[in-house]
């Protein structure tokens, strides 16, 4: 999905993301279609848009999954299909305003600055197979770092160990 920045984020109130187990309402998401493989992502449960700028992913003002406005495009995410459709073997890349996320050495995720129709053939660590995350989840996984994506309620990391902040449910 490539959207306005770099991250992945769930909507978070109280809990810890480490603690929980299973499906909470903050962790459910809505794909709004904007046409031209654009998407906005909601949470109904905190009645949000997420929002990804150039340094951070936070949320958009309350407002319904039907009320997107027109000039909001930092809430609007492109999909990317390195190949095509986000299934469980496909391959994947992720970008928000020109900036794609990279799996770099260190813990914490990065983004890269470059057009989306620019993306190099090279750049391995921008790269995430789709795999089955169990319950009907995905995790998305980079063969160089061999790690997974891991979302936390304050950052998203790199991850050696499939878990629960390693999980995204994908929603059509």
């Amino acid at each position: 999905i490539k959207g306005t920045h770099q991250k992945q984020y769930a909507m978070m109130s109280h809990a810890d993301a480490r603690s929980i187990g299973h499906m909470h309402n903050w962790e459910k998401f809505r794909v709004r279609d904007e046409g031209a493989n654009e998407v906005g992502i909601h949470n109904d449960n905190h009645n949000r848009f997420l929002r990804m700028s150039s340094s951070t992913l936070d949320t958009s003002p309350h407002k319904g999954m039907k009320d997107l406005p027109s000039n909001w495009g930092a809430e609007r995410f492109k999909v990317v299909q390195a190949v095509p459709a986000l299934k469980v073997g496909k391959i994947v890349t992720l970008n928000v305003h020109n900036r794609f996320l990279w799996m770099h050495t260190h813990w914490h995720m990065v983004s890269i600055e470059k057009k989306v129709d620019d993306y190099p053939d090279d750049w391995i660590g921008c790269r995430y197979k789709v795999v089955d995350g169990g319950n009907g989840q995905v995790a998305l996984w980079n063969e160089h770092a061999r790690m997974y994506i891991r979302l936390t309620t304050s950052d998203i990391y790199r991850n050696a160990d499939l878990n629960d902040e390693s999980r995204f449910t994908v929603v059509d």
